[in-house]
């Protein structure tokens, strides 16, 4: 977690320094994003995004009150853990763009951008991870539901 601060720390003094620089974006979510992203891949390479996901799952975890952890817990302790063992299953790139689109809500043009790649290819990799997590599920329910639970649960 303090990796993840002091990157975010020295992106924005990055950024007050050159300031005078920087132009006008028509998404400073998207542009910090693809920023934090830059800096932290520089930081510490492969394991960036993983860790990254698994941080922010575990914060906002805590963040809950005891009284809504506990009805959360009861009703879908089951589907978090299996949503999140079968979305840990995907390969790195798939986790990635998952994680991008459906927590970040950024349109694949976006991620494009962000990854310097296609939009076509982010589409067929969000397919492909689809795919991938509906082999990975056991059970018949639509992989929307649950990706859309996992969803309401940590975001």
């Amino acid at each position: 977690m303090q990796l993840i601060e002091d990157v975010i720390q020295d992106l924005l003094i990055h950024l007050w320094l050159h300031r005078a620089t920087v132009r006008d974006t028509p998404s400073v979510k998207f542009y910090l994003l693809k920023a934090f992203r830059h800096r932290m891949l520089k930081t510490i390479k492969p394991l960036a995004e993983e860790t990254a996901l698994t941080d922010e799952c575990n914060q906002l975890l805590s963040e809950f009150s005891s009284e809504e952890s506990w009805i959360v817990r009861e009703n879908d302790l089951s589907l978090k853990n299996r949503v999140r063992t079968a979305i840990h299953q995907l390969p790195a790139r798939q986790q990635e763009v998952i994680y991008l689109r459906f927590f970040q809500n950024l349109m694949p043009e976006e991620i494009a951008g962000l990854l310097a790649i296609n939009a076509q290819s982010v589409s067929n990799i969000i397919q492909r991870a689809l795919a991938n997590l509906r082999g990975l599920w056991r059970m018949p329910p639509s992989i929307s539901v649950i990706i859309c639970s996992f969803c309401q649960i940590f975001c």
